[in-house]
C-alpha cells in the first residue's frame, strides 16, 4: 500500500490517505462530508468507467420527464457535473471558469429532484449520506473492462495523468494504485448496503443487454410510473450514439477532453481481451479470486 507521501503512479493525483488516490480535480475530502444531503435525493454510486454517465442520464430522464409534453429537463440532463467530487481545477487555469459540482448541486432549486453522483468509498461520502440515507442505486461492472476503459480514459482527458503504457496502467490497477483505489475494495465496501432498503445493485452488463427492463426497474425503485411510451423517450436520450454526439459536439465537454478524445468510448462487454496478455489475465483472475472470496454473488465468471 503506498504511504499517503509517496510520489503518484502519474501526474494529476494524490493520497487522501495511504493506498487511495484522487485526481486533483475534485473537492477536499472535507468539503465533500460537510455536503447537505437532501431527503429526497438519489446517490449513483459506481466504480470510474462503470457506466456513470449511462445510469446518469437514465436516471435524469425518469425523474425529469414531464409526462404531459414528453420531455425532459434539458438543464439538468445535459449537466456534465455528475459526480459529487468533480472540482474544482487548481492545475488548469482554462477550468476556473467551471463552478464545482457541489456548487452546482447546492443550486439545484429544491423542487428539482438531484441526482448525486460519487465513485467514493463510504468512508468519504458526506456525513449527512449516512444519517438521512437517500435512495443509493450502485452499478457495478466487469473489472477487466473496466481496467481498458479506464485506461482510455487517461489519454482521452485533458485533467487525468497520462500512464507511460498499458503494462504500466495494468501494474497500478491491479494494485489498485489508481484514481479512487481498488476496484475490488469499492465493490466490496459498497457491497455491505446491497441489501438494505433503499438501496439497488445494478450491472452494467445487464443494462446493455436489456436497457429498457433495466430502466423499468430504476423508474420502480424510484416509485416512479413509466408507460411504454414515456419509457422510448428514456430510451431515446440514453441511446449509446446518442449520447457519443452529444458529449462530441457539447462544449464543456471540449474543456476537459483532449482533441478527439472520446468520454464515450465503445461500451462493450470483452474488449478487454483484446488488450490482456496471456499473462496479465493469469495475474489478474489469481489476484481476483483471492480478494474476492466469500463475495461470491459479486464475481464474474470470465
Amino acid at each position: 500500500m503506498a504511504d499517503i507521501d509517496a510520489k503518484p503512479p502519474w501526474e494529476h493525483c494524490y493520497y487522501v490517505r495511504p493506498g487511495y488516490l484522487m485526481p486533483t480535480v475534485t473537492n477536499s475530502v472535507e468539503k465533500i462530508k460537510k455536503f447537505d444531503v437532501r431527503s429526497d435525493d438519489v446517490f449513483i454510486v459506481t466504480y470510474p468507467r462503470s457506466g456513470t454517465y449511462w445510469l446518469t442520464r437514465a436516471v435524469r430522464a425518469i425523474m425529469t420527464l414531464n409526462k404531459s409534453t414528453l420531455e425532459v429537463d434539458h438543464t439538468i440532463m445535459d449537466d456534465l457535473f455528475i459526480t459529487l467530487s468533480w472540482g474544482p481545477f487548481p492545475d488548469f487555469p482554462h477550468l476556473f471558469k467551471h463552478t464545482s459540482a457541489i456548487d452546482k448541486y447546492n443550486a439545484r432549486p429544491l423542487s428539482l429532484p438531484r441526482e448525486v453522483g460519487t465513485h467514493l468509498l463510504p468512508e468519504f461520502l458526506p456525513t449527512q449520506y449516512h444519517e438521512k440515507k437517500p435512495k443509493t442505486i450502485y452499478l457495478q461492472r466487469n473489472p477487466k473492462d473496466v481496467a481498458v476503459s479506464f485506461y482510455f480514459m487517461h489519454f482521452a482527458s485533458r485533467t487525468l495523468g497520462k500512464p507511460t503504457s498499458w503494462d504500466h496502467f495494468f501494474e497500478e490497477f491491479l494494485t489498485g494504485n489508481v484514481e479512487f483505489g481498488s476496484w475490488m475494495e469499492n465493490v466490496k465496501q459498497w457491497s455491505k448496503y446491497k441489501n438494505q432498503p433503499g438501496f439497488l445493485w445494478l450491472k452494467y452488463e445487464d443494462m446493455l443487454k436489456n436497457p429498457m427492463s433495466v430502466y423499468y426497474k430504476i423508474a420502480h425503485f424510484l416509485e416512479i410510473t413509466m408507460t411504454e411510451k414515456e419509457m422510448e423517450v428514456v430510451m431515446r436520450f440514453c441511446d449509446f450514439k446518442y449520447m457519443q454526439e452529444f458529449f462530441k459536439n457539447a462544449p464543456v465537454a471540449q474543456d476537459f477532453m483532449e482533441k478527439d478524445g472520446k468520454y464515450v468510448r465503445k461500451g462493450k462487454v470483452g474488449d478487454w481481451k483484446n488488450y490482456f496478455t496471456v499473462a496479465q489475465n493469469e495475474a489478474f483472475d489469481k489476484m481476483y479470486h483471492e480478494e474476492m472470496k466469500g463475495h461470491e454473488d459479486l464475481k464474474y465468471d470470465f
